[in-house]
This record gives structure tokens, C-alpha cells and sequence, in this order.
């Protein structure tokens, strides 16, 4: 398994440098082994590919309203290291208000980039996935891609939040794909 450490490709159960320095050095974070953030297989499953396919069938204002209940459900975890910082609930805000049609895209893009502002303030992964799971959310109102990486974010603030608990995971993945399937079903009938 090689991977990028310092500029140099890197075999992780070696140690060794693919330029052959014939020295072991370690990564940045202090061993030879990838930092939890970057073990993320779970991202790729099959559930995020029903939920990817399903979001091609509805329109851009119920991606967003679906964006904010994902971002909404993992939020807490933000709150519960920075109560004071309300950047990522703005950011919430500002998209079920866009999709209600009362603000505009470029008012929405500020506080989403404001909500990744807050996630690089955070400390905790959980935090910082939460604080971007609400900024994809506002994005959303810029475009549609958004929706799909706020629900992404979400399951990974999920994952932090549990200790890597891919159980906990595959629920909240269930819980989006629910709540996307309602939103439509629900939308359509009005």
C-alpha cells in the first residue's frame, strides 16, 4: 500500500521510501500508520449509491431541504464544543431558507463558507465533520453536488462521534436515504 507522506510515495508496511533512501522515516502525524481521517472506505457503500442515484430524481430545493436534515442531525456535535459559534446553524438556516425562496444563492454561499470557517476552528473530527456537513448544506443552493457531500460529512461526523462504529454508520446512512425518500414522496404530493 503506498501513499503520500512529505512528498515521497510511501509503503505503509515498510516504512520505506519509493526513492529507495534506504531510511525509515515516519509520516507527519508521529507513525507509519494513516490517521483515522483518511480511513474512510465506509464512504463508498452501497447505501451512498442508492442515496446518490435517488437525489438524480429530485429537484434542487429538495436536495437542500434534505441536506439540512442531514447536517441537523449530526449539528449537536459542533454545539457541544463550540455552543458559542452559531456559523454552522447559519449556514443551516440559510439553506431551508433558500429553498423557501427567501434568500438568494450568494447570501446562502457566504454562510456556507462561513460554516467551513467554523470547521477549521473545531478541535474534534466529530465537530469538524458537523460544521461541514452544514456548510455542504448551503451549498447546496449553489448547486445541486452539494447535497451528496453534506450527508457524507454527516456520516462521518457520525463515525468520529462513535469511535469508527460502522454499524452506527450504516444506520445514519439508512436514516438519510429514509428521510430523502419521505422528502420527495412528501414534496410531490403538494
Amino acid at each position: 500500500m503506498l501513499i503520500w507522506a512529505r512528498g515521497q510515495r510511501r509503503n505503509l508496511f515498510w516504512g520505506r521510501s519509493c526513492r529507495n533512501s534506504g531510511k525509515q522515516k515516519r509520516l507527519p502525524h508521529g507513525n507509519n500508520r494513516l490517521p483515522r481521517r483518511d480511513v474512510m472506505k465506509f464512504i463508498e457503500s452501497e447505501r451512498k449509491k442508492a442515496i446518490d442515484e435517488k437525489l438524480q430524481t429530485v429537484s434542487q430545493k429538495i436536495a437542500a431541504l434534505w441536506a439540512v436534515q442531514c447536517a441537523e442531525h449530526v449539528i449537536r456535535y459542533f454545539d457541544q464544543e463550540r455552543p458559542k459559534d452559531n456559523r454552522p446553524r447559519k449556514a443551516v438556516d440559510a439553506a431551508r431558507a433558500w429553498a423557501r425562496g427567501r434568500i438568494n444563492v450568494g447570501d446562502a454561499r457566504k454562510t456556507a463558507f462561513a460554516a467551513h470557517a467554523a470547521a477549521r476552528t473545531a478541535k474534534s473530527d466529530a465537530a469538524i465533520a458537523a460544521a461541514r456537513a452544514a456548510g455542504q448544506a448551503a451549498a447546496t443552493a449553489h448547486m445541486t453536488g452539494h447535497a451528496i457531500h453534506a450527508s457524507t460529512y454527516a456520516a462521518k461526523s457520525v463515525f468520529y462521534a462513535t469511535d469508527g462504529d460502522l454499524k452506527a454508520v450504516d444506520q445514519e446512512r439508512a436514516w438519510q436515504y429514509d428521510r430523502l425518500c419521505e422528502l420527495a414522496i412528501f414534496i410531490k404530493k403538494e
